[in-house]
């Protein structure tokens, strides 16, 4: 089945209306016209932009089979950790250990499957959420990691002194940019 990014299509939408309208009102039709085919004239425009721009987003795939929507993952992600923080009442207690841990199994798989469409600070704050606690090091020659293995204070961000923190990493994680360290610490920092 072919998939069309939802978000595509609201942007070729919104294309289509900002287009309509600037090729209104620079046209030079006086007001009296404008107010009496306003709504015809744009909407005209708008049927022949979006046509167009969906006859794009169509052709992108040569896939035959019947569209899809595809959901957004960042949207997707947000709702599990919200459902899921739904379960945890006012002091942080759990109130139903099956679905928080079906819901941290959800969002996991969320995060495997879309790895390479989000950002990895997006990433990284959604498995706080989990009560991971990612530490993402760099080495001083160019290459990054993500870890959880290590020894920290809780930061007192009120207080002027230095923290002392540890961080331990094994060689596998270390990339040579943060969105590849990221990767490799969701896709396979439990299989470590």
């Amino acid at each position: 089945m072919k998939e069309i990014n939802i978000d595509k299509i609201v942007d070729a939408l919104t294309d289509a209306l900002t287009e309509a309208f600037y090729k209104f009102y620079t046209e030079g039709v006086s007001i009296k016209k404008r107010k009496n085919s306003v709504k015809e004239n744009i909407k005209n425009i708008v049927d022949d932009v979006t046509d167009k721009e969906l006859d794009k987003i169509l052709a992108s795939d040569s896939s035959s089979s019947p569209t899809k929507l595809k959901k957004d993952p960042v949207k997707e992600i947000k709702e599990l950790i919200k459902t899921r923080q739904g379960f945890f009442d006012s002091d942080d207690e759990i109130t139903d250990e099956k679905k928080v841990d079906e819901y941290a199994v959800k969002i996991n798989e969320h995060l495997k499957q879309y790895i390479d469409e989000l950002d990895p600070d997006f990433v990284l704050d959604s498995v706080t959420h989990l009560g991971c606690w990612p530490q993402l090091i760099y080495d001083d020659d160019g290459h990054w990691a993500v870890s959880e293995e290590g020894i920290s204070n809780v930061i007192d961000t009120t207080k002027e002194t230095y923290q002392q923190t540890t961080t331990v990493s094994d060689n596998k994680s270390w990339k040579d940019n943060i969105r590849d360290a990221v990767k490799y610490y969701i896709l396979y920092y439990e299989e470590d």
